[in-house]
């Protein structure tokens, strides 16, 4: 699923992630109202139902983590090309004395 999740947009991640969200709080909902259920009445979920459900809650939050690590690392890749572009275009517009005390200040700045 990672390579697949991996070839989408940030909105289509988006999009997937809230549908994973809402698929959790409908699992919790389930699992809250088999709780309820089981206090009072005594009768338990079945333990195979309890398995999958439980097993399906971890899945779906594993997937959520995943998308939101690949959000971030695409948000990341964004930004970088961003300063990269940034750099490059103040270094071709600004006269050179310019562009290097900028650069000087912001290499300051970062070892503060």
């Amino acid at each position: 699923m990672l390579d697949e999740l991996q070839t989408k947009t940030a909105e289509e991640l988006l999009q997937i992630k809230l549908d994973l969200e809402t698929d959790i709080d409908s699992i919790k909902s389930q699992i809250e109202a088999a709780q309820v259920k089981a206090r009072e009445t005594g009768v338990y979920a079945d333990s195979v139902w309890w398995g999958k459900v439980k097993w399906a809650l971890k899945s779906k939050g594993r997937q959520c983590q995943q998308i939101q690590l690949l959000l971030r690392q695409k948000n990341r890749a964004v930004q970088t090309g961003l300063e990269n572009t940034f750099v490059t275009t103040a270094r071709e517009l600004l006269p050179p004395e310019q562009f290097q005390a900028i650069m000087d200040s912001a290499k300051a700045r970062i070892s503060l």
